[in-house]
């Protein structure tokens, strides 16, 4: 397999792993004329390790911190680690093509 093919099937894959371990929301069906009632959002303990340890700065504080914005700051720790490996990706595959 050429390195670009492998190496494209590696971001592929490292994305999706990403998605699962980091936890991207599921997505939600509800009935229609149904009446949403925002949820709490996610307590400290009920993160995963990985957000735990990612957004440790933000522990202290994460019990008055409103639900949209925990989602944020959920949603941002997945994009930061999915741009971060995307970069590595890049990265490798310029040093085998192009040197």
């Amino acid at each position: 397999m050429r390195p670009v093919a492998a190496s494209l099937r590696t971001l592929v894959w490292t994305v999706a792993g990403l998605a699962a371990v980091v936890g991207a929301a599921p997505a939600r069906s509800e009935p229609a004329g149904a009446v949403v009632v925002a949820a709490a959002g996610p307590d400290w303990p009920s993160l995963t390790p990985a957000q735990q340890d990612a957004l440790a700065p933000l522990r202290r504080d994460w019990a008055e911190i409103d639900p949209a914005r925990r989602q944020m700051w959920i949603s941002f720790i997945l994009l930061n680690f999915i741009l971060t490996y995307i970069c590595l990706v890049i990265d490798l595959v310029f040093n085998h093509v192009f040197i």
